[in-house]
């Protein structure tokens, strides 16, 4: 038996994973084809299709880190204060952070 997922689009380049109903599904709000639209989470660093197109104009769906071998999010989930990530490397690379101005 194979266990494996495949993830494979209901309809060309994943249009079906935009303008969710549930809010609780949405990952993001961005411009699709220039009308403000909503991602769904699952879609979105979701690393079993990270070499997808973007949906949103502007590559924002797309816009993932990967930080250790089983981390992989969007980079606005990075030190937001919310572990994301198994292993916590997500919010333990903070720490390792400076900025220089």
């Amino acid at each position: 038996s194979n266990s494996r997922i495949t993830y494979l689009p209901l309809c060309l380049g994943y249009r079906e994973q935009t303008n969710c109903s549930d809010p609780a599904r949405v990952g993001l709000e961005c411009e699709v084809d220039g009308h403000v639209s909503s991602v769904a989470d699952q879609i979105v660093c979701n690393p079993k299709i990270r070499d997808r197109e973007s949906l949103c104009d502007d590559g924002l769906d797309t816009a993932c880190l990967e930080l250790s071998f089983s981390c992989y999010i969007h980079k606005h989930r990075f030190c937001d204060g919310i572990q994301d990530c198994a292993d916590g490397m997500d919010e333990r690379l903070c720490s390792d952070i400076t900025y220089q101005q």
